[in-house]
């Protein structure tokens, strides 16, 4: 699965969500996908989370280390300069908009990391819809679609990483 295979990869995990994953491909470390945590061989994963979400956020047992921040946007910030690729798993509206503001952020060429859009059992199909009708209405340029890679596969996902 997919921490098992992150972990073979000895990636670095920036951790900020259940359904969304920075990871930095430069590092040595292993990494953690979800609440599974892959630390065995020596491994680190650090939790990029704001102080008021604390009280009400699941605690992620095992992190190596946690960096605390005033806001969501100091968050992303510290995510979005520390990560090679980011990972979008099926998930709910924060996942999406943590992911609309990547595709932005790609866009307008602040960032240059990879993007990786999970679509298991066909998760983010009326999204991708949602992109064609809006290159569809000239909305956005169909360029934009190359922004992001449709991932079905543990596999998959490993060939991206690779590939960085």
């Amino acid at each position: 699965d997919l921490h098992l295979s992150l972990r073979r990869q000895r990636q670095m995990c920036i951790r900020d969500s259940d359904s969304m994953m920075a990871l930095n491909t430069k590092s040595d470390w292993d990494v953690a996908a979800g609440d599974l945590i892959i630390n065995e061989a020596g491994g680190k994963v650090t939790g990029v989370i704001p102080k008021f979400l604390c009280d009400i956020e699941v605690d992620h047992k095992g992190l190596t280390d946690i960096i605390m921040t005033n806001t969501m946007h100091e968050r992303k910030n510290i995510m979005y300069e520390q990560a090679s690729i980011f990972i979008a798993l099926p998930g709910g509206i924060g996942t999406l908009e943590e992911l609309m503001e990547v595709l932005t952020w790609k866009q307008l060429g602040q960032i240059k990391s990879k993007i990786l859009i999970v679509n298991v059992d066909n998760y983010w199909e009326n999204l991708f819809k949602l992109f064609d009708n809006l290159v569809y209405n000239e909305f956005m340029k169909k360029f934009n679609l190359s922004n992001y890679v449709e991932v079905r596969s543990v596999l998959d996902i490993e060939k991206e990483i690779k590939s960085i």
